[in-house]
């Protein structure tokens, strides 16, 4: 009989535990809950109330970062917003230009997973396009396309390849494979480069006609051959902070371009883009985010940065870490609790 007593204790005993451990946890679970929907509530005043919103991450390629962006996105986009990545800008020509804006493959590989998959698919059904601004390319699909064009057109023969080599160079350089034999030929052969993309603005019209592109695609089209010649010079930079300075200024003037002539099209822009790229001007260095404010005062930075410590929270710069302040000057950082690796 002593025996059920203190059995019957103890077992009530561990009732009470784990129904309160359950309460816990749902308390913790309801707090955490709205947490974030206050931190939603603060970024969709931000998105609202300005007309460049750049939304970055300190990192490229965690699950944890790219599942929190994608569900803001969906909850903060208006249907007369334009997104904007950091991806190449000849990739985004062949979406607008297919008119396939649900394909991660013409995105640089950080944005190719299941999340951005049910992003494009989501702005798509809302009418919403993308594009790159970036200079470097990820493919050799444009080539394809100019290799097309140039056989079309009856240009010279001997141009046929000459953008794909272009992006070897590239895509090499971005690897640190490029070899100093390399570097030194094509800087030889930049003047062969810079005549056929020359070239192919001269004959623009021509092309046009041949591509059946209207008056906006013939614009996007030049554009990126603009891009093409700007990569030369990349190629050539040594790799450091004048290359990324070039590189920023580069995709502001992509940037720029678009704004102009899509200004009718769009009430919001949304930047997706690493945090150094957004920020305000900082150890001497013009980002992205500096050509931006200098040109729309109603922009806005928001850097997003993993901390095991923290919940999720938006917080001014002046209270972030200071050592994430070192690779960045955004207006505000969110902390992400915890860190998983895809």
């Amino acid at each position: 009989m002593w025996l059920f007593f203190v059995f019957s204790i103890n077992y009530n005993f561990l009732q009470m535990r784990t129904s309160s451990f359950i309460i816990a946890l749902i308390l913790f679970a309801n707090l955490a809950q709205s947490q974030s929907s206050a931190v939603y509530e603060e970024l969709d005043k931000l998105y609202s109330s300005n007309k460049v919103f750049m939304l970055g991450e300190d990192r490229h390629g965690v699950k944890t970062i790219d599942s929190f962006k994608v569900n803001l996105c969906k909850r903060i986009i208006k249907d007369t917003s334009i997104v904007v990545f950091e991806s190449g800008i000849t990739e985004s020509f062949l979406a607008y230009r297919r008119n396939n804006f649900t394909n991660t493959q013409l995105l640089y590989p950080v944005w190719r997973n299941k999340y951005y998959d049910d992003f494009l698919r989501f702005i798509k059904q809302r009418d919403i396009i993308w594009f790159g601004i970036d200079i470097q390319p990820n493919s050799f699909l444009f080539s394809k396309f100019i290799d097309s064009v140039l056989q079309k057109c009856g240009l010279k023969k001997e141009n046929i390849n000459l953008d794909s080599s272009l992006v070897y160079f590239s895509l090499e350089k971005q690897k640190l494979s490029l070899s100093q034999k390399e570097i030194k030929k094509f800087i030889n052969d930049k003047n062969i480069y810079l005549d056929f993309y020359n070239q192919l603005l001269n004959n623009l019209a021509k092309i046009s006609a041949v591509e059946n592109l209207n008056k906006e695609q013939e614009l996007f089209l030049k554009q990126v051959i603009l891009s093409r010649i700007m990569l030369i010079d990349e190629i050539i930079k040594p790799i450091g902070k004048t290359l990324i300075r070039y590189r920023d200024s580069c995709m502001y003037e992509n940037f720029h371009f678009f704004s102009s002539i899509l200004s009718n099209k769009a009430s919001h822009y949304l930047i997706m883009s690493h945090n150094y790229h957004i920020s305000h001007k900082f150890d001497n260095y013009m980002p992205l985010g500096e050509y931006i404010y200098n040109s729309e005062p109603k922009s806005v930075s928001v850097g997003i940065y993993l901390d095991s410590q923290l919940n999720t929270k938006l917080l001014p710069k002046n209270e972030a870490k200071k050592n994430i302040r070192k690779n960045s000057d955004c207006d505000f950082y969110i902390s992400l609790n915890g860190i998983e690796q895809r």
